[in-house]
């Protein structure tokens, strides 16, 4: 089964390269990318931040936002900055 929360702690893990993973940020943007699919807010805040500041992706300010938006609508109030 498709486990948002469990995806969004994995590509967290692959990010910070612990729990015996290899630091992967592709990876990490890859599986974030999944769970917001699958409905996780803090998945869609965290690719928010890494495209709006460009790390690990190139630079879209807009996009960031977008994804922020997103998280804010569906529950999460750290993304309403």
């Amino acid at each position: 089964a498709k486990d948002p929360l469990a995806i969004e702690d994995l590509a967290g893990a692959y990010y910070r390269g612990d729990r015996g993973l290899q630091q992967d940020i592709p990876r990490a943007i890859e599986l974030w990318t999944e769970a917001a699919c699958l409905g996780d807010f803090i998945a869609h805040c965290r690719i928010g931040y890494l495209y709006f500041n460009g790390k690990g992706v190139e630079k879209d300010m807009n996009r960031g936002i977008r994804h922020w938006q997103h998280s804010a609508i569906m529950g999460h109030p750290p993304s309403r900055f």
